[in-house]
């Protein structure tokens, strides 16, 4: 008798356990966190995880497209960009290098391709009195500096002091830099250029 009651606690052990058949409960042998299948007691299953919150949709005001902090909007063009860091000053004592060519941009060349960065100095003004009330009478003048590459080095710009458009002088300075002249063989040169607006 000994023997069977040693089997018996055996059969309690942790794992699976026989069950008496002649119940649906293996007989109340099944403990905590187990359950009777088949006649035996299992572990019983976790709970079903929770499914995840589907993300939100973005709000109207998440979707709404930043403006710039120069008040133009990036997509339509508006505004006056407020950063020129990136174009030099004109120094009109920056040292040459001497090359070999001796050839020189004419003058009537360079008036004709200033002409064409106009229309980006008409845009500069049209955004500028979207801005602001200032009225836009006065002359405008430039020092540039051209490499025989046709690459502007650098730009000065000078305003009426009444105008006072933030980001106005940086509009025309980067109309400039921005603008390739055509090459020849001689040395940079500097030119002084300006225009007028009544």
């Amino acid at each position: 008798m000994r023997r069977l009651v040693m089997l018996a606690a055996l059969a309690t052990g942790p794992g699976l356990l026989a069950c008496d058949r002649s119940t649906e409960d293996c007989g109340g042998h099944c403990g905590a966190g187990t359950v009777c299948e088949a006649d035996k007691c299992v572990v019983a299953p976790g709970p079903e995880p929770e499914a995840e919150p589907e993300p939100e949709e973005p709000s109207d005001k998440k979707r709404r497209r930043r403006r710039r902090k120069d008040g133009g909007d990036p997509a339509t063009g508006g505004g006056l960009p407020d950063r020129d860091a990136n174009v030099p000053r004109y120094r009109a004592d920056r040292l040459e290098e001497i090359g070999e060519g001796s050839e020189r941009i004419s003058d009537r060349r360079i008036r004709q391709e200033l002409a064409e960065i106009e229309p980006a100095f008409n845009r500069c003004l049209a955004r500028a009195s979207e801005v602001s009330d200032a009225t836009l009478s006065g002359t405008v003048s430039f020092q540039i500096g051209i490499e025989p590459t046709g690459k502007v080095w650098g730009v000065n710009a000078t305003l009426p002091s009444s105008w006072g458009v933030p980001g106005l002088k940086a509009c025309f300075r980067n109309a400039v830099y921005e603008h390739r002249f055509p090459s020849w063989d001689g040395p940079a040169t500097g030119v002084d250029y300006h225009f007028t607006v009544d």
